[in-house]
């Protein structure tokens, strides 16, 4: 009598440890992936990173192929593939960003111990910044929102999947120097937002724009940690509670970003689907 070994009784054998380890394997391969590329660039000027940036996202989109072909998943169904709706909802996803990134810089400049300079960047500069924080934020959606979130809601479900994507970000971005309260209220909160896009819509162009637009301007407005467009100064002996307004501001523009997306975006994904 033949005995399939993957299954007893009828089910699957360890399927949800299975795609598991699956699910952490795609990581640990993206995450050589970004340590090799950056250990052996050997200049550090912004058009290097920008390039370096490009090549990582690319790799991480066919590690996204390979792992989905093995699985049998659509790109489609990972969110990678483009339709029909994929540029409004990036242009959406765009404006939805910039848009969300205003809150801080007004809050800071009311509270009245905050200013912003004009730091005259050359205008190819501006250029390299926007390539820098499109391919930063698409590596990360193809990390964290396509072939890891798809597989993983299908065993937790969209919430606790979301959960599971948000604490991985939120340790990625500790284990790049950020300090936990950035990691957790700033990278955490956006996680969920990105996924909440992502799930919402099916696939990650507005997640995508969000993300890009937000990051860069955050860095127009020098939120990080150099100046960009503007250069973001704080009165002696007040950082401390600058941080805190800026972040406040954050959850609230987060916040309204959720809802936005919520009453603007038919849900596209069902449970088990």
């Amino acid at each position: 009598m033949h005995h399939n070994p993957t299954q007893i009784s009828g089910q699957p054998l360890n399927r949800p440890f299975s795609i598991a380890m699956r699910v952490l394997l795609f990581y640990a391969i993206s995450v050589i992936i970004l340590i090799s590329i950056d250990l052996v660039k050997l200049d550090k000027s912004p058009e290097a990173t920008a390039l370096n940036l490009l090549l990582i996202a690319a790799l991480s989109y066919l590690l996204n192929i390979v792992f989905l072909n093995r699985d049998h998943i659509t790109p489609a169904k990972a969110g990678i593939a483009t339709n029909r709706a994929t540029a409004t909802r990036l242009v959406t996803g765009l404006l939805i960003g910039l848009c969300s990134a205003i809150p801080q810089p007004i809050s800071l400049l009311a509270w009245g111990h905050f200013k912003l300079e004009w730091s005259a960047p050359e205008i190819q500069t501006v250029f390299v910044y926007i390539a820098i924080y499109f391919f930063a934020a698409l590596r990360e959606e193809l990390v964290f929102r396509s072939y890891a979130i798809e597989q993983l809601r299908h065993q937790l479900g969209s919430r606790l999947s979301q959960v599971v994507i948000m604490i991985i970000f939120i340790l990625e971005h500790k284990a790049s120097g950020m300090s936990w309260t950035a990691s957790v209220l700033g990278s955490g909160t956006g996680a969920l937002l990105f996924g909440f896009a992502r799930l919402r819509t099916g696939d990650i162009a507005l997640s995508l724009g969000i993300h890009f637009a937000w990051n860069f301007g955050q860095w127009t407005c020098g939120f990080k940690g150099s100046p960009g467009v503007l250069r973001a100064v704080v009165a002696p002996g007040y950082a401390h509670q600058a941080e805190w307004i800026g972040y406040l501001a954050f959850l609230f523009a987060m916040a309204g970003a959720a809802i936005f997306i919520h009453i603007s975006f038919q849900k596209q994904i069902k449970p088990n689907s």
